[in-house]
């Protein structure tokens, strides 16, 4: 983009640098990130939507997230089983892991991206776009999608940067949303024919789980869930339906996407008619 573009509004502080003719930015605001043409493509901030800078450099030339700081001892391997796991770096803190923040395309440094009042975090779990500005629901987010399970009925959404596929190959009740790092949320369907209340449920898998120490959830569509300690794992029941859905998370690290795994759980929707027996 040149600079005499749009040039009433755009400030000349925001100006950082010039390649090769093409204007590189400092404020980098909805970006989005694309590995294969090593571009970053980006709204820019002050300047209405529509208007976009490709800066034909490898991102990781242009984007510089905090290093993790240093310990003495390398830590222990990540136990979801002993209900402790190593969370990914939050500079800014704002529920936002630094990883998330190039899936949302927020800053990993400023907590309110899109200087709208909101935490970058909590305008997710509220299902808004945290750098879209006030009011734009994270569905219209172009960074996100909706999943459509048609035979089951049901929806989610997820980041595009995260591939659906069945966990099994024409197995449909069993979708893995694998993510960058092969850290991967699994969205199954569990029978529940009995009809069984989703405490009493849970409680049927394992005689040894504690209902006291899970998370009661009323989710943004109104259903009823619960969540594990350290926010991995979530079961979610819809009234009339002879199913549970389990949200589940793992990585072969340390854990980015907990509040994204959150999300989509809030992001649920589903049509009672015709769901199969």
């Amino acid at each position: 983009i040149s600079s005499d573009k749009d040039k009433s509004l755009i400030d000349d502080n925001e100006k950082t640098d010039n390649l090769n003719g093409v204007q590189i930015w400092e404020i980098l605001k909805a970006q989005d990130l694309d590995d294969n043409m090593y571009s970053i493509s980006s709204v820019l901030q002050g300047v209405r939507d529509g208007i976009y800078a490709i800066v034909p450099i490898n991102v990781n030339d242009l984007i510089t997230l905090p290093e993790k700081p240093q310990v003495d001892e390398p830590t222990d391997e990540p136990s979801v089983e002993n209900g402790e796991i190593v969370v990914g770096l939050d500079s800014d803190m704002d529920l936002l892991t630094d990883k998330e923040e190039l899936l949302y395309g927020t800053s990993p440094l400023v907590a309110d991206s899109d200087l709208d009042g909101y935490n970058d975090g909590t305008e997710v779990l509220g299902l808004f776009s945290p750098a879209r500005g006030k009011g734009v629901a994270l569905a219209d987010d172009t960074q996100f999608a909706r999943y459509v399970h048609s035979e089951y009925q049901h929806t989610v959404i997820y980041p595009k940067q995260f591939t659906p596929k069945p966990l099994v190959e024409d197995a449909n009740k069993d979708i893995i949303f694998v993510g960058p790092g092969n850290e991967s949320i699994l969205m199954s369907i569990q029978d529940n024919k009995e009809g069984l209340d989703l405490k009493t449920w849970v409680l049927s898998l394992s005689s040894g789980i504690d209902i006291s120490k899970m998370e009661e959830i009323t989710t943004k569509g109104g259903f009823a869930a619960l969540g594990i300690a350290n926010k991995t794992a979530y079961y979610l029941q819809v009234p009339g339906s002879p199913f549970v859905y389990v949200f589940s998370y793992t990585s072969p690290d340390e854990y980015n996407y907990l509040t994204t795994i959150r999300m989509m759980l809030e992001s649920f929707t589903s049509t009672n008619d015709s769901i199969p027996q």
